[in-house]
């Protein structure tokens, strides 16, 4: 699949290797859009700038900007990334907490995450939740996705579900819900869509030897567990089967960003032909060493062939693919797929 992000993360489906399905969290990342983050960035880099204005303006007397930029433009990222991991760390511990095993941490990781373990405690204490399952990999057969669910509990209390004051329904205790846990500040809309994407699901694979997979039993709905420092709150999610469409259409979307969309738009022309520097697929060092040799147009290039091509460094067998289709757009060809002694020649 192209396009795809430095964090999209696939999971291999259980019943076809080969198969790769993107996570929950993936679509909606791709789907869902950015929200605020812009302006948060622009926030905490401002924020990083103004509190260490002093070391900024010193790099820049040393005539260092690259680094004062970098180090501003950052900023946003640093937090994150610091944020992401106290969240993984967060979630080991809860995980371990639950299925009551030990779990090694640092000095620096235990002081770290002890304010939101001691939450945890009483989040436990005062929801009396009967955990099912904890941090589980859940898989949609239907509509090709996969996520880990952080855990499946059942309440000793009630549940309600307030959305826009107004009181939407209550989850009775002993209700199956699909849990999710979150660490950061706020609990944005996007946590109602991953637990719903994670409710949605089929199959569910256990925890033992042989990771053995069965039925997703259904649930009554979700719930988002924030855990803070100074306390928690459980919001209760509605998996209605309006959500669940909207769910679908979601993953079809982020299919049709992937594969759909690029495929619509045609490349950019202009009158008197394509010309090669037109083709972004072969490589930009091929191209300019092409255009010093005079090969310009696709005429040009049907007339120089394969052999000289591979003539070129970086030029192998990959480009004289990907120039073959692009002279039949304009009905040009090479001869014959080129022997190996040929190619050998070519490339000395």
């Amino acid at each position: 699949m192209g396009g795809r992000r430095n964090e999209d993360r696939y999971y291999r489906a259980f019943w076809e290797p080969e198969l790769l399905l993107p996570s929950a969290t993936t679509i909606i990342g791709n789907v869902y859009g950015s929200g605020g983050l812009p302006y948060w960035y622009g926030l905490e880099a401002g924020r990083y700038a103004v509190a260490r204005h002093d070391e900024i303006a010193e790099l820049i007397a040393r005539g260092d900007e690259a680094r004062a930029i970098a180090l501003i433009a950052g900023a946003a990222e640093r937090i994150k990334n610091e944020s992401a991991n106290l969240g993984k760390l967060f979630h080991r511990v809860a995980d371990a907490k639950i299925r009551n095993r030990d779990l090694p941490l640092t000095e620096e990781e235990e002081e770290a995450v002890a304010p939101f373990e001691a939450t945890m405690d009483r989040f436990i204490d005062e929801m009396q939740p009967t955990y099912r399952w904890t941090e589980t990999t859940l898989y949609n057969r239907r509509l090709l996705y996969a996520g880990t669910g952080d855990c499946c509990l059942e309440f000793g209390v009630p549940l309600p579900v307030v959305v826009r004051r107004r009181l939407a329904g209550t989850f009775p205790p002993g209700a199956l819900l699909i849990g999710d846990y979150k660490s950061g500040n706020t609990v944005r809309d996007e946590a109602g869509v991953q637990v719903t994407a994670y409710g949605s699901c089929t199959h569910m694979g256990l925890r033992d030897a042989t990771n053995t997979i069965v039925e997703m039993p259904p649930v009554a709905g979700g719930a988002v567990i924030h855990i803070r420092p100074d306390g928690y709150r459980v919001h209760g999610v509605l998996i209605t089967p309006a959500m669940r469409a909207a769910w679908g259409y979601a993953r079809h979307w982020f299919e049709a960003q992937r594969h759909l969309v690029p495929a619509s738009i045609g490349m950019g022309v202009r009158a008197g032909g394509f010309r090669v520097d037109d083709f972004t697929s072969i490589d930009m060092r091929v191209r300019n060493a092409l255009a010093l040799r005079g090969v310009s147009t696709l005429a040009e290039l049907e007339a120089f062939g394969p052999e000289k091509l591979l003539g070129i460094k970086h030029a192998g067998p990959a480009a004289v693919r990907i120039a073959r289709e692009i002279l039949a757009i304009e009905g040009r060809e090479w001869p014959e797929e080129i022997t190996e002694k040929e190619a050998e020649r070519g490339a000395a």
